[in-house]
């Protein structure tokens, strides 16, 4: 079936690759996939989509609102007669919905973040009710489903679980350094506060004053252009200095393979404030690599208790500290043990193939477009 796919930007973040892997994946299964984003100049996975054949239509969005991201999107799916619409993220599900309503396609819009504080606001009304017009809303995690229809029950029957799925042949176990090293941890994300490097810095603080050896830390991530990324920034750099940590961390930027920085360390470190299911733990496991992670969204559920890692709250930095003791304690027998476990729990779960698989049967259960005017 014609299938187009909506996303803000190809640049390196964890719902962009998810949907670069759904296209791809479509593509190779002999589906017709399109992408149309709004935003110009993130190419982080364009090479993907153009090795795969997909084609891709960039619409610069003008003004706040967009309206002209919403007229192009209608425009495409018209003129492409496709018979499936697929967004990921809050505003591209957005624009999906309006950009359908009237035609005789399918609308799959995805929640990939569990809503803010769980919270009945205005906006998060507005979306549920734009959900409406969706045949079926993925969340990539069930903590976010959950959400989701107790606060808005009459969508229950739209939403679904999918989540996100990890190339494990690249992402494969390799020999971890050794134990007698210090500890070296690795962190993927986008320097954002969300992502709560600031927590990390101020829980190697916390260490430090207990006397304890400190971890070696590297950030993979990108530091987004604008004023307020770049003072976050600033503000890491400066605490890190007056800590005397420098020594202790390192920037490595945006990577296009993050694997070689995850097979480096002795596990993955992840205190993000919030998350559905986060990209960076799936490929931690996948190369056998336990996480020590914010226990939110699904997270708690994929450490399983401390079989695969080792949980703390992100909002209470001496939680952070412990776990990264705790961790730190372990023997090399059960540092493997947790990598091994981690592994197989990437088998079972979070295969790239069941999750296209995942999505394809959906589409495909949803190939008969509805009747026009049924449509929103």
């Amino acid at each position: 079936m014609s299938v187009l796919l909506v996303i803000d930007h190809f640049g390196s973040g964890g719902a962009q690759r998810q949907l670069v892997a759904l296209a791809v994946g479509l593509a190779k299964r002999g589906h017709h996939v399109e992408c149309i984003s709004y935003h110009a100049g993130y190419d982080f996975f364009r090479p993907a989509l153009a090795a795969a054949g997909v084609a891709v239509h960039v619409v610069p969005k003008r003004g706040r609102l967009g309206a002209n991201v919403v007229a192009a999107i209608r425009r495409r799916l018209v003129a492409g007669r496709f018979r499936a619409i697929v967004a990921f993220m809050e505003t591209p599900s957005v624009y999906a919905e309006l950009a359908s309503a009237g035609l005789p396609v399918r609308v799959i819009v995805s929640e990939r973040v569990d809503p803010l504080g769980a919270t009945y606001t205005p906006m998060l009304r507005a979306r549920a009710l734009l959900h409406r017009r969706a045949d079926a809303v993925v969340a990539n995690s069930a903590t976010s489903r959950d959400i989701w229809t107790e606060l808005f029950p009459g969508l229950a029957s739209r939403f679904c679980v999918i989540r996100n799925g990890v190339d494990l042949a690249h992402f494969a176990p390799a020999p971890a350094p050794s134990s007698d090293s210090p500890l070296r941890l690795v962190a993927v994300g986008t320097v954002v506060e969300r992502k709560n490097a600031h927590g990390l810095a101020e829980a190697l603080a916390v260490l430090r004053a207990r006397g304890l050896p400190l971890p070696v830390v590297t950030w993979v991530g990108k530091t987004e252009p604008g004023q307020a990324t770049a003072a976050y920034r600033a503000r890491l750099d400066r605490q890190l200095a007056e800590d005397g940590l420098e020594q202790h961390w390192v920037w490595a930027g945006e990577q296009r393979d993050v694997r070689p920085y995850i097979e480096a360390a002795h596990a993955l470190i992840h205190p993000s404030f919030r998350e559905g299911l986060s990209n960076a733990v799936c490929e931690a496991f996948a190369c056998a690599r336990p996480a020590i992670a914010a226990a939110v969204g699904d997270t708690t559920w994929m450490l399983g208790g401390e079989r695969r890692g080792t949980g703390f709250d992100p909002l209470d930095v001496p939680s952070i500290a412990d776990a990264l003791q705790r961790f730190a304690a372990l023997g090399p027998d059960e540092r493997r043990a947790r990598g091994a476990a981690a592994r197989a729990f990437a088998e079972k779960e979070l295969g790239f193939e069941r999750f296209v698989e995942r999505f394809e049967a959906l589409l495909v259960g949803c190939a008969t477009p509805r009747p026009a005017q049924e449509a929103g």
